[in-house]
C-alpha cells in the first residue's frame, strides 16, 4: 500500500469539499481550504496574493453567477513530505443570475463552459489538514 494514501484521500476529500462549496456559493466553505499565503494565478490577471485577497475576489463571483464543476478524470497527486502537488481536469460551467451580463472580476470564469486543465500546490498545517497554497489553471 502507498505511504501516502492518508494523504492522497484527503486531499481528494478537500477537492470534493472544495466543489460543493462552489457549487453551493458558500464562499466560507471555499475558503476553509486555502493557505492563510494562498496565491491564486489566473490566466490574463493579476495574482490574488492572501486569503482575505482571495476572499474579496468571490464576492463578485459568487454573487454573480452559480457553476456546475464536473471532474474529468482522476486527480494526479504528489506528496513531497509537507508538500503536496496536484493536477486535475474540470469542466466549469457557468450560470449567470438574473439580470447580470457578466462576472466583473478579473481572473473570474466568464465563459458559459470551460474545460480547464488545475495545477495546485497544497501545505499539511500542525493538526494534518491540507490546504491549498497555489492555485492556477489554464484552457485545457
Amino acid at each position: 500500500m502507498n505511504e501516502h494514501t492518508d494523504d492522497t484521500k484527503a486531499i481528494v476529500a478537500l477537492y470534493k469539499a472544495w466543489i460543493v462549496a462552489v457549487e453551493t456559493g458558500d464562499r466560507q466553505g471555499y475558503l476553509a481550504h486555502l493557505d492563510q499565503n494562498i496565491r491564486m494565478t489566473p490566466p490574463g490577471a493579476v495574482d490574488v496574493i492572501n486569503k482575505a485577497s482571495y476572499a474579496e475576489f468571490l464576492v463578485p463571483v459568487f454573487d454573480s453567477a452559480s457553476y456546475k464543476i464536473t471532474p474529468v478524470g482522476d486527480y494526479d497527486i504528489e506528496i513531497l513530505g509537507d508538500i503536496a502537488v496536484a493536477r486535475y481536469d474540470y469542466i466549469v460551467s457557468v450560470f449567470l443570475n438574473e439580470g447580470v451580463e457578466g462576472v466583473e472580476q478579473a481572473g473570474a470564469l466568464s465563459q458559459q463552459e470551460s474545460n480547464l486543465k488545475y495545477s495546485d500546490v497544497l501545505r499539511r498545517h500542525e493538526d494534518g489538514s491540507w490546504k491549498v497554497l497555489r492555485h492556477t489553471w489554464n484552457d485545457n
